[in-house]
């Protein structure tokens, strides 16, 4: 499979999928030396720069799956207002343990704990009550944006970690479902507006950013399929051992 069409579908099925993009790219990065074909610096300004432009590509996912809520969102100015709310709580939050954490990103015990606290939380945590996203509180959002900015640790999940916050503050499976990816978009959108400057130092040939790119976007719109009907089922704790499994196999890499 192309290089970049493989990064693509990687990057939208696990962007949405509560398996923890960033420790999927940590792991690749160690397995990489051991693929001949693969001639890749995952830290070099070009493939970071492919990377960000992948995350254009989910948020396009988003805005397709999810245009009726986002429509509807836009209608209700109070609800509006709570989710740029905990964007803004988001954003403090990730500014936050940037400052504090940024050199422990790649290290590689990190990494295994994130995996381990996703695994946890999917594994033991499975069950919403029937709150409503009509019911969004002011401390709700509070909790899910600070919930959603530690995402930003490699092994954790933002997904994962968000739906499992909702569920705890007592929404509804679906209502839980919608509200992480509602708080996503803006999320994404402003991560993707301030890594914009260095999509500047990419090297890589618009043909092969086309592919990448409708490789993030289908894959990203399977993903976020698949997770609701896991999560309407009331499996999502499958993913966790997923997680587990990754944890044990970063500890030998």
């Amino acid at each position: 499979m192309n290089e970049s069409l493989f990064f693509g579908i990687l990057q939208g099925l696990t962007e949405f999928l509560p398996v923890s993009s960033s420790g999927h790219l940590f792991l690749l990065e160690r397995i990489s030396p051991r693929i001949p074909q693969w001639n890749l610096s995952f830290s070099s300004d070009s493939f970071l720069s492919f990377i960000i432009y992948l995350h254009l590509a989910t948020l396009f996912s988003l805005i397709i799956f999810f245009h009726k809520p986002l429509a509807k969102v836009l209608t209700h100015p109070r609800l509006l207002l709570k989710i740029a709310y905990a964007t803004a709580v988001t954003i403090a939050g990730v500014l936050t343990w940037t400052h504090l954490f940024n050199d422990l990103f790649q290290n590689k015990v990190f990494v295994t704990i994130g995996f381990f606290l996703t695994a946890s939380l999917l594994l033991f945590i499975r069950r919403g009550k029937d709150k409503t996203a009509e019911e969004l509180s002011w401390r709700d959002c509070t909790f899910i944006g600070l919930a959603q900015s530690v995402a930003i640790l490699p092994g954790l999940s933002r997904s994962g970690i968000t739906i499992i916050a909702l569920l705890t503050r007592g929404f509804t499976r679906r209502d839980a479902f919608t509200l992480s990816f509602l708080l996503a978009v803006p999320t994404i959108a402003a991560a993707f507006v301030y890594k914009l400057p260095q999509l500047t130092h990419s090297q890589i040939s618009y043909p092969t950013l086309a592919i990448s790119f409708t490789g993030a976007l289908v894959s990203g719109l399977i993903a976020l399929g698949l997770l609701r009907k896991f999560l309407d089922a009331g499996k999502l704790y499958r993913f966790g051992y997923y997680c587990l499994a990754l944890a044990i196999l970063t500890i030998f890499l």
